[in-house]
């Protein structure tokens, strides 16, 4: 029986190497293998083709874009010239025409008479005001057709109602001036600080007869509103006269005097002054004086101020009983497009890393 048991144990030896080795089925890590590597190669090859199509795809639409926009860019351009062309060409003819010959004056040389020409110069000066009054100083074509208006002589069919005629020219240029000074206002008011300013007409009055008035804005404005009450009036009068911008805070007082009702102008003297960045008062004060009309175009006639800012005033209004005046503080590089920053100004925004008018 012993030698039985050992042939039997030693063929069970034998046998389970041979089982071993050839195993009943597969394991399901095996399987997964088998499956995935086909599954794989099948995403690849559909990954590669959506790569394909959409980086085709992606390079068509950036090549358009890029197309349509050198001809959009092809387009505005050629727009532009031909815009620049026809207000050269308009500039040109109405300047030329309009310095032709002396305002108002017949063919024959004789003195200035009759509204037809004057019309014909104030339907010129529209041309030029609307067209090109953000780039040319105007003021003084504003002027000349004033004294020009003044000067004219009815024609032979023009006696009767020539006093209409004329007031209605005069008012044709102020309300075309006004026009001009009013849209330009508009668009820097958003961009700056207005101020707004009235003036009793009796109190600067021009007249021979009485003692020349001045009015002095903000102290007599606050005189009339505080009523004697000092600390009231101090507090006033900072919050009337202090214009900030960009962190820049300006204080400005007003001198009004020589108001002259016919000619609608009045002087003023402009004291500008400025804190500085320990938050004292800067002594080198701006002080300007000008005569004050209907003919003043915010962007043109402006002071310019330190730091690359710009005030201008203009004439909003002018009656029997009030003076009405408007300003604003702006940054200079909202000004007339012939209005260059200061070599100073420049150097300064770029040190400090910003664009011009910056703090």
């Amino acid at each position: 029986m012993d030698d039985l048991g050992r042939q039997q144990k030693a063929a069970d030896q034998t046998l389970e190497p041979a089982q071993q080795e050839h195993p009943q089925g597969k394991s399901g890590w095996e399987k997964f293998e088998i499956l995935s590597k086909p599954i794989a190669g099948l995403l690849t090859a559909l990954a590669i083709a959506l790569l394909g199509y959409w980086g085709q795809s992606t390079v068509t639409r950036i090549a358009a874009m890029d197309q349509n926009a050198r001809l959009y860019t092809e387009l505005l351009s050629k727009r532009e010239q031909s815009e620049s062309m026809l207000r050269k060409d308009m500039f040109t003819v109405i300047l030329k025409d309009f310095f032709k010959k002396e305002f108002g004056v017949a063919d024959n040389g004789s003195a200035p008479f009759g509204s037809e020409l004057i019309s014909q110069k104030l339907l010129k000066l529209e041309m030029l005001a609307l067209n090109f009054g953000d780039s040319l100083s105007l003021g003084p074509l504003f002027l000349e057709v004033s004294r020009d208006i003044g000067k004219a002589r009815p024609s032979a069919d023009e006696q009767m109602g020539w006093r209409v005629k004329k007031g209605a020219l005069i008012k044709r240029l102020h309300s075309l001036s006004k026009r001009v000074a009013s849209a330009q206002l508009a668009s820097l008011k958003p961009r700056g600080k207005p101020l707004y300013i009235e003036i009793p007409f009796k109190r600067v009055q021009l007249s021979e007869a009485a003692e020349q008035g001045f009015y002095t804005w903000p102290d007599d404005e606050v005189e009339q509103i505080s009523a004697g009450d000092l600390g009231l009036a101090q507090e006033l009068r900072l919050e009337l006269s202090r214009l900030t911008q960009d962190g820049i805070t300006r204080i400005l007082t007003f001198q009004f005097s020589n108001a002259d009702y016919r000619q609608k102008t009045i002087d003023v003297a402009l004291t500008v002054e400025t804190f500085r960045a320990d938050g004292n008062l800067d002594s080198r004060a701006a002080e300007l004086k000008f005569t004050l009309d209907y003919f003043n175009f915010p962007l043109i006639d402006n002071t310019r101020l330190s730091d690359n800012q710009r005030f201008a005033l203009v004439l909003a209004g002018f009656d029997e009983n009030t003076i009405k005046v408007e300003g604003v503080l702006f940054p200079g590089e909202f000004s007339s497009q012939r209005d260059k920053p200061y070599l100073m100004d420049a150097i300064k925004a770029l040190t400090r890393g910003g664009k011009l008018g910056e703090p």
